[in-house]
């Protein structure tokens, strides 16, 4: 009997066919009722399917297949754009429903850092409880990223109201750049195109002084990007490590590409 096999990387053999990897782990995902009947949502989040983003994006963070069983939702959830809980041995990821009238990118970039929270929470899972994590750190020796995560975990705190907690530290340090790189992707399918001629060849004065910035793409994902991830401006004592060695003008320009990317038409609700 001769049996096929799939010699491409990135696809298994199942039931007769060559079949992705990715979209096996996308086929896993539950929607639960409000996910899937929001066509706004749906249209980024099949497209993040399509182009396999999300899945490209986990395993681009732990070099790795992703662990996380997902599910997806929406849900008021008070002030953050998204948040990842955990359910069980599974994560279910939560878009805000009242902070929804935002354009197309900004909740795809929501939905990626969300992707990687729900990523650490997994390993968390699959090891058991952060005691036996920092047992399993203890006993093993080596670059295995249970023992970088148990190292963040040890350095940073949990999440608070005054704490960006160690997974905001470790994304900031580690994931801008995938971060950027999945919404360089979807930016040609979610940008409004009167969003892009306006800021193709064009630019703006920085921080409305007098240096002129030639407008750059690649800059604006890299800003979309560090949303979530940026020290806060209103409260002195939540800081992220990250963003407070960057150069006051680094800043600067992060935050008036934000800014900028305000006036895209291309929204949800």
């Amino acid at each position: 009997v001769c049996v096929p096999f799939c010699d491409e990387p990135g696809y298994v053999f199942v039931d007769g066919l060559c079949v992705s990897e990715a979209e096996l782990w996308e086929e896993e995902i539950c929607e639960k009722e409000s996910f899937a009947n929001n066509e706004c949502i749906q249209s980024i989040w099949s497209k993040m399917k399509e182009l396999d983003v999300g899945y490209e994006t986990l395993t681009r963070f732990l070099g790795d297949d992703p662990k996380a069983t997902l599910c997806m939702d929406i849900q008021n959830i008070g002030d953050a754009n998204g948040n990842a809980v955990r359910s069980g041995n599974s994560v279910t990821i939560n878009l805000n429903s009242d902070k929804l009238n935002r354009s197309k990118m900004s909740i795809a970039r929501t939905l990626l850092p969300e992707l990687l929270h729900a990523e650490l929470i997994s390993m968390i899972i699959e090891v058991g409880r952060y005691d036996d994590l920092q047992a399993f750190a203890q006993k093993y020796q080596g670059e295995d990223p249970f023992i970088i995560i148990w190292q963040y975990n040890d350095t940073y705190d949990v999440y608070s109201d005054v704490n960006p907690g160690w997974q905001h530290e470790y994304m900031a340090d580690n994931y801008i750049e995938y971060i950027a790189a999945g919404l360089k992707e979807l930016h040609p399918f979610l940008s409004s195109q009167g969003f892009v001629n306006y800021w193709d060849n064009s630019g703006f004065y920085l921080n409305s002084g007098s240096e002129f910035i030639e407008w750059n793409w690649d800059n604006f994902f890299t800003a979309l990007a560090w949303e979530g991830l940026m020290s806060s401006s209103e409260n002195e004592n939540y800081k992220i490590s990250a963003w407070e060695n960057l150069s006051q003008r680094e800043k600067d320009l992060i935050n008036n590409y934000r800014s900028h990317g305000l006036i895209e038409s291309n929204k949800c609700n």
